[in-house]
């Protein structure tokens, strides 16, 4: 006889996952205490954005986004291809819900400001950066 091993193991299938995790200070290269909630969401957004797809084996081909390549580009392509690339890259947390007010402005030809609202399970967090050719 097989033993059942789930008997009286009972689970929540649409439960979310609890969001804390490390502060990482960017400056310094260190993390330094943890955080949650849309701060934790925040978090993660700028890492999914600032990791170039398919460039480190260590993550998913569904992690990061495909943004460098873009920057010095003609502008009419940006900004027509970047918030779909943005969109697909950020839906790859399930905390967050849609992707809305995307705007795009070029700091000069090797920068870019981007800025949009992501509505997540946490709420409403309007986010902010920098992406430069190179990261």
């Amino acid at each position: 006889m097989i033993p059942n091993l789930f008997d009286g193991f009972t689970t929540q299938p649409n439960e979310p996952m609890p969001s804390k995790t490390y502060r990482l200070d960017e400056k310094s290269g260190r993390i330094v205490g943890s955080i949650d909630s849309t701060d934790a969401i925040l978090q993660a957004a700028y890492k999914i954005l600032k990791t170039e797809r398919f460039a480190y084996e260590v993550y998913s081909q569904f992690y990061g986004a495909e943004i460098t390549r873009l920057v010095g580009q003609d502008k009419a392509y940006v900004n027509s291809v970047l918030p779909s690339r943005v969109s697909d890259a950020l839906r790859s947390d399930d905390r967050i819900i849609s992707i809305e007010d995307f705007t795009v402005l070029e700091v000069d030809s090797e920068t870019l400001l981007m800025q949009c609202t992501l509505n997540t399970v946490q709420g409403v967090i309007s986010m902010e950066w920098r992406q430069s050719h190179g990261g």
